[in-house]
């Protein structure tokens, strides 16, 4: 029972990743095509914003997964 919660919460954090992953490429293509450098994009506050995030749910998923080899070596 609880294996699958944390598989369906793993899921949803992945697609979160993803879409902020589509969203900070989204920011560096724009800032390319104006002419910024690399320095400047990730200079940019919201591009700073999303990076913070990304890495917050990369831990989180982290622990997930964890918890998830947990259960699987509890239920063998």
């Amino acid at each position: 029972m609880k294996l699958e919660l944390y598989i369906q919460e793993r899921d949803e954090l992945r697609r979160q990743w993803r879409d902020i992953r589509s969203m900070r490429l989204d920011i560096k293509i724009v800032s390319d095509g104006k002419g910024c450098t690399s320095i400047e994009i990730r200079h940019n506050a919201d591009y700073k914003r999303l990076k913070k995030e990304q890495k917050h749910i990369s831990k989180m998923i982290k622990h997930i997964e964890n918890k998830i080899c947990r259960e699987m070596k509890n239920e063998a």
